[in-house]
């Protein structure tokens, strides 16, 4: 069975089974905007920062300046099984 993307009808169906909380309006053609969570760990110089987010007196957006990386917790939980493909996973070197 050759390798294939789901469409918003499909994704729809599957949902509540993908993800965890689901929104329908983050179906959007072929994909799902996953939301952003309440947690952030960013990686500045070597020294790791946790960062909250969204709510009053946390922080609303994150800045990552050149070099760095920040990794950003989503509001949803994603179930995938182990043996799931990814197409660009596979494509990833070694």
């Amino acid at each position: 069975m050759a390798d294939r993307t789901l469409v918003d009808s499909e994704l729809l169906a599957l949902a509540n089974k993908l993800l965890e909380p689901f929104e329908p309006n983050g179906v959007k053609g072929s994909s799902y905007d996953i939301r952003v969570g309440s947690a952030a760990i960013q990686n500045v110089d070597g020294k790791s920062q946790s960062i909250a987010l969204g709510q009053p007196p946390l922080q609303d957006c994150v800045s990552i300046p050149p070099g760095s990386s920040c990794l950003i917790q989503s509001l949803e939980k994603i179930h995938i099984e182990y043996n799931e493909r990814s197409p660009f996973i596979e494509s990833l070197p070694c």
